[in-house]
Formats: structure tokens, sequence, C-alpha cells
């Protein structure tokens, strides 16, 4: 560890993200059969033989769905694409097989050739702009340490002394992500395609030293429990995890998965990593609650979107401050799907909802998900308690 001179990147992956070091790469140990894997959803060798992509099929053929009506294995970008075709998706490689093999080339994606080591320049440019608001999903390859890896070897003192150049980019990255506001609306997801030993890494007709299986992945953003250390994963996970945080559903032909659930919080344990944001109280009383917001920057907050937990419950009447109207009051499966506008930004009182118990259903209803908007357009994710009315005398 005192090789490691990464001061940044190790706070970053061991502070701020969820953080998994026993995770594998998929066998091969190879570059495009991980990538594949990566972007495809399964592991390579669960493919069919004419869709299996190696480093040289992938710099001079397209992925095997090229120009197919139903594709059978649909990359990450291809699945977000038909789940919303206005969603923005771009791509930026220093390995160029990435953009023109193993991503198919009939694929929606702005795609971008980087030059060496700069690839993440060109993501913190592409967040800066003014794409980047619609964009769903944007990929990134870097392969500078593969290539000290292959010329000198991996985890030995120029290793590491190289590695030292990433702790700029990443924080450039990252930094621009503050910057724009869109770290509190961006997961990053980092990980490696493969380990190394010696100058080899596991291809049949070298090494097979178990080091070039072990990868990690970083898991880092708003909902993230930051700090965690987390077991297991694969390069094949790569597209659930982002499918998962988009909210989109995994076609049957990825059969990779959110390896450790423990990654991600819920909305209503938020309030532990102690964010500069507004929150929403649901205060619990007799047959009825109460939601309550507490303002905490300059923004105006012009709606709320909420899930709420009517516990076996039925409403009995919603009422709301004068200047706010009910959009939405909708019910399905005991969930309460409630929105509201506001004419101005709400002060402490949101709604008050009198309830109709429902024989011995429980009394107490929870608030589980909501979000913000303001006047510019901005999603806000708050804090979410709830808490039983104090009776006053």
């Amino acid at each position: 560890m005192a090789k490691r001179k990464n001061t940044y990147t190790m706070n970053l992956f061991n502070n701020r993200f969820a953080m998994s070091t026993t995770a594998k790469s998929v066998q091969p140990a190879i570059s495009a059969q991980n990538y594949s894997s990566m972007l495809h959803g399964l592991p390579w060798d669960q493919m069919a033989k004419d869709y299996q992509m190696t480093n040289g099929t992938a710099a001079q053929n397209y992925f095997g769905d090229f120009g197919k009506a139903q594709p059978k294995y649909p990359s990450v970008f291809k699945v977000i694409q038909q789940a919303n075709p206005n969603f923005g998706l771009a791509a930026f490689s220093e390995w160029r097989q990435i953009l023109n093999g193993i991503t198919e080339a009939d694929a929606a994606v702005n795609t971008q050739p980087s030059a060496s080591l700069k690839s993440f320049d060109d993501v913190a440019n592409y967040i800066g702009s003014v794409q980047f608001k619609d964009t769903a999903l944007v990929y990134m390859q870097s392969d500078y340490m593969d290539g000290q890896g292959h010329g000198k070897g991996w985890y030995n003192d120029n290793y590491w002394d190289q590695y030292t150049k990433y702790d700029a980019l990443f924080k450039k990255v990252m930094d621009k992500l503050e910057a724009t506001g869109h770290s509190h609306d961006t997961l990053v997801i980092a990980n490696s395609d493969h380990g190394g030993s010696l100058t080899n890494h596991g291809s049949a007709e070298h090494t097979k030293d178990a080091s070039n299986e072990n990868i990690f992945i970083g898991i880092g953003g708003e909902t993230v429990n930051s700090g965690h250390r987390l077991q297991g994963g694969s390069n094949a996970d790569i597209s659930a995890l982002i499918l998962h945080a988009l909210q989109i559903k995994q076609p049957a032909s990825m059969t990779g998965r959110v390896f450790d659930p423990s990654a991600f919080l819920p909305q209503t344990e938020l309030a532990q990593k102690h964010r500069h944001v507004e929150a929403v109280n649901l205060e619990q009383g007799r047959n009825k609650f109460a939601l309550k917001f507490v303002a905490q920057s300059h923004r105006t907050v012009k709606a709320l979107d909420a899930r709420i937990d009517l516990a076996g419950q039925s409403i009995e009447k919603i009422k709301v401050p004068k200047g706010t109207t009910i959009l939405r009051q909708d019910i399905q499966d005991g969930i309460l799907k409630l929105t509201l506008s506001f004419e101005t930004a709400p002060t402490e009182n949101l709604a008050q909802v009198t309830l109709k118990r429902n024989g011995n259903a429980p009394t107490k209803a929870t608030i589980q998900q909501a979000m913000l908007g303001t006047d510019s357009g901005e999603e806000i994710l708050p804090d979410l308690t709830n808490s039983i009315a104090t009776t006053k005398k």
C-alpha cells in the first residue's frame, strides 16, 4: 500500500464510493472478451460462437447483432435506446475496438475515439456540454495502464508510479460533475477489464495466475452507501448496475445482476450521508399524517412527487395549503402516488392526509420515495424521514 501514491483516487474509491476488491473478470481475462461482457450484460463464454469477439476480430468486424431487427445480445446502449429513444448516449474510448466493433455500429451512440490519457478530458468536456443534461449513459475507457502492464509488468514500482497520473484525471471528471450540479444525479461506476501478472494476462497460451482475474468495481453516487465494502461482482454485472440505476427493465439476454444490493441505500437512509439538501418528513398522527418540508438552499421548489406506503389504509381526504395543487392522487398496491405543484416555494406544510382505517390494519404510513422539482427544471432527491407527531398539552 505504501507504493500507491494516487491518494485522491484511493480516497474516492474507499471513502466516497462503495467498493468491491473481490470482483472477477470473465474468462478468458482478455480485453475484448471483458468489454463485450460489460456492455452486453452476460459472460463472453455464454454468447453464441459467432458473437464471441476477440481483440483481433473486434478490430475487423461489427458485433453480430448489427443490422438485425431483433438483436440476440443487445448492448446496454440498445436497451436504453429502446426504453426511451429521447435519451442521449455517448461513448469515449482510447481503444477503438470498443466503439467500432464491440458496440453495435447502428446503436444511437455519440462515439468518439480518445487519444491516450485523454478520455477523461473528453468526458469532463461532455459533462459541461448542453447534451449531457439529456444523456442517460456516458461510457469511457482508458487503456494507458493496460499498456504499462503489458510493457513493463503489473503492480511493480513503474506501475504505481504511472498510476499517479490518474489522480488528476479522476479528479477532473468528479470536479466537473460537482461544478455542474450533476454529482447529485449521476451514478459513477469504475472497473477494470482484467488484472495481470508478469507482462501477460489470462489467455490460454499465457499464465493462468489468479491475479489475471482480479479486478475492482467501485460505485459512487447520491444513493450509494459511501465507504461500504462490497463482495463479489463480475464484469458481466456492469450493464445490470446501469439499468438498475436508470430503472430500465433488464432484457432476458442479460444474465448479469446487481451483485451486492448493499451498495445502495434506500432514500429513507440518505440522511446519514449528511448531504446539504432539502428534506421531506412524514409526521404521523392519529388516523392522519402531515408532510413537512425543510428547505436547505436558495433553490425554488415548485413540485413534489412522492410514494407513500399507506400500510393498508385508504384516504378520506387530502388538504393542501393555498397555492398548492394536487396533480395526482393515485393508490396502487397500497402505495399513494402523490404529486403536488406549488405557485410559490413551499414553507413548512405541504399537505395533511386524513386516513380511513381499514379493519385491523396498522395506522402507520411511511414515505418511501420522493423527488422535488425546481423552477429551473432541476430534480432534487431529498432526505426523507418518518416520525410521530408530538402531542401538545
